[in-house]
């Protein structure tokens, strides 16, 4: 009778680290995957708010309709052709999508959804200036959780969109600085993420360190580079006139011709305001006599101010780029007068 072969504990130890190896290994975002989200995201960014303006759709619940109907759909359609071919690839090397993988990706899911539904929110609420900061935590975090069951470099490259995200946060840059960040966040930053985990498996905490300089860099230069020049074209396209020659011209009132026009610090102008409610309705008309404390332009067509403004020589923005702080409601009443509403707060176009 035979007697067993004897038990290399040894080689038994390598076997089992090697099929840990491997099942760790499989974890993993496919190369595609940061492509297809990224360029997804880079264009749901940049498109949707010029797509959907507040010229192009005035009211408000049919543009908040339309725009979500496109991001839904886009974002839907992006996670199917990621799932595709992610398989092909994954069958292809006969490899499996493992358990843990699974439950990551619904985590993913859970996390788009929860963008999609904050910014369905902040459309009707208020808060636009939260969102970018928002979208770069939520998607870094998804990032980094994957990181954890996978390659390190993920681990970095969720934590450095969480840092941009909480920076954009605690910031005051204007909204469209934030917007040119995050597109380039995820249209350069996710690609460049990709090939810095594939090219790279085995890495040190040097050159993790050097890799995100670099992952930075290639975020914020594009993004700094493009907000320059739009807004260098902005101020060199149309041409530019005084307010006091535009007033004694009059030539802009029946031109469909945008002109610049610049107005001095102390220029008056009037505020008209119309306010209507669930309880309460405006009585006739109110104007409030108001005067810029700083020089501002504006870009006129046909006697309507358009969308753009400058505060100074700073950067163009949107003339709805603008944020209401100090907010404050009080009511007063007492037998002798009647009852009145006191509203106090402070308009910010500077940021």
């Amino acid at each position: 009778m035979n007697s067993p072969a004897p038990i290399d504990s040894k080689a038994q130890l390598k076997a089992i680290h090697a099929m840990l190896s491997d099942g760790h290994k499989s974890i993993r975002l496919e190369t595609h995957t940061f492509l297809f989200w990224g360029i997804s995201a880079a264009f749901l960014i940049l498109v949707v708010p010029e797509l959907f303006s507040h010229q192009r759709f005035p009211d408000a619940s049919q543009r908040l309709l339309l725009q979500n109907i496109l991001i839904s759909s886009l974002l839907f359609a992006t996670g199917v052709l990621d799932y595709r071919c992610t398989h092909k690839k994954r069958e292809a090397r006969g490899e499996s999508l493992s358990f843990v993988q699974q439950q990551i990706t619904k985590l993913w899911w859970l996390l788009i959804a929860l963008v999609v539904v904050i910014n369905i929110g902040m459309n009707i609420y208020g808060g636009g200036y939260l969102f970018y900061g928002i979208t770069l935590v939520l998607i870094g975090i998804g990032i980094y959780v994957h990181g954890l069951f996978s390659r390190q470099m993920l681990r970095w490259g969720g934590g450095l969109m969480i840092v941009l995200g909480l920076s954009l946060l605690a910031s005051s840059l204007n909204i469209d600085i934030q917007k040119w960040v995050t597109a380039s966040a995820f249209g350069i930053g996710l690609p460049a993420l990709a090939i810095m985990v594939n090219r790279t498996p085995e890495t040190t905490l040097h050159r993790d360190l050097i890799q995100s300089i670099i992952w930075f860099s290639l975020v914020l230069a594009p993004a700094m580079i493009a907000i320059t020049l739009l807004n260098r074209s902005s101020s060199d396209k149309w041409p530019q006139i005084s307010y006091q020659e535009y007033r004694e011209n009059n030539s802009g009132q029946n031109s469909h011709t945008p002109l610049l026009v610049k107005f001095p610090a102390g220029t008056y102008i009037p505020l008209k305001v119309h306010i209507q409610g669930d309880i309460i309705k405006q009585i006739g008309s109110t104007t409030l006599e108001m005067r810029t404390t700083q020089p501002i332009s504006v870009v006129v067509n046909a006697g309507e101010i358009q969308n753009q403004l400058r505060i100074g020589d700073n950067q163009w923005k949107s003339a709805y780029n603008y944020r209401i702080r100090d907010w404050k409601v009080k009511g007063l009443f007492s037998p002798d007068r009647q009852p009145e509403l006191n509203l106090d707060f402070y308009l910010q176009f500077k940021n």
